[in-house]
């Protein structure tokens, strides 16, 4: 979860440094209604990411906030995407989809985020602007992201419950992604703008665990 997802802002003058690990792992996908629906399993990939993120307060409700994540992804089985058969110019793209872990910088990213109000509900919006650090390789199971630049605007919003339940939170937000348009050699110009609607609950055990 990137700071432009959050509600809250540092207070002018301070900042936080935070460095985030995540691992997942996908066995299945969806097969389009158009071929028959359902799900298909196609091998097992494994993604592990570590970000390492900048947020800093302009002002006491004004924030901006960097962050650089680097990812290591590994497939395994036996429909790998492989570009020097597949495709007939592999633009130069290396085979990735041989069981190792493969590791590259994938979309950087820089946010800018205003709370608006308080109380009694806290309203942020924000802005944010997502850009590939390099050239990666974009066919294959593992890819580091899209190739494509992205900007997302949107808007937060949370609040505390009252009376015994004062400790419990939400949260929601909704941004909308202006994607960059692809142009492949095969196929019109699209551009694929798309809406991302998150919502959360939570609870305050303690002041160090939520």
């Amino acid at each position: 979860c990137r700071s432009t997802n959050a509600t809250w802002t540092a207070v002018r003058g301070t900042g936080t440094v935070a460095l985030t690990f995540h691992t997942a792992t996908i066995t299945h996908r969806t097969i389009p209604e158009l071929f028959g629906g359902g799900l298909e399993r196609f091998g097992k990939i494994t993604q592990r990411s570590a970000w390492l993120e900048v947020d800093y307060g302009l002002t006491d409700r004004l924030a901006v906030s960097a962050w650089v994540p680097f990812k290591s992804n590994r497939y395994e089985g036996h429909t790998p995407h492989d570009p020097r058969v597949d495709l007939d110019d592999d633009h130069g793209e290396r085979f990735l989809d041989d069981g190792d872990f493969h590791s590259t910088f994938g979309d950087a990213g820089v946010g800018l985020r205003w709370q608006w109000k308080r109380e009694p509900v806290a309203i942020t919006p924000f802005a944010s602007f997502h850009f590939p650090m390099r050239d990666y390789a974009l066919y294959t199971e593992t890819q580091a992201g899209t190739g494509q630049w992205r900007l997302d605007v949107g808007v937060n919003a949370a609040g505390r419950f009252p009376g015994a339940l004062r400790n419990a939170y939400w949260q929601a937000g909704y941004a909308h992604s202006f994607m960059q348009k692809t142009d492949p050699d095969d196929a019109p110009a699209r551009r694929v703008n798309h809406g991302i609607l998150s919502l959360e609950l939570g609870y305050l055990v303690s002041p160090s665990l939520t």
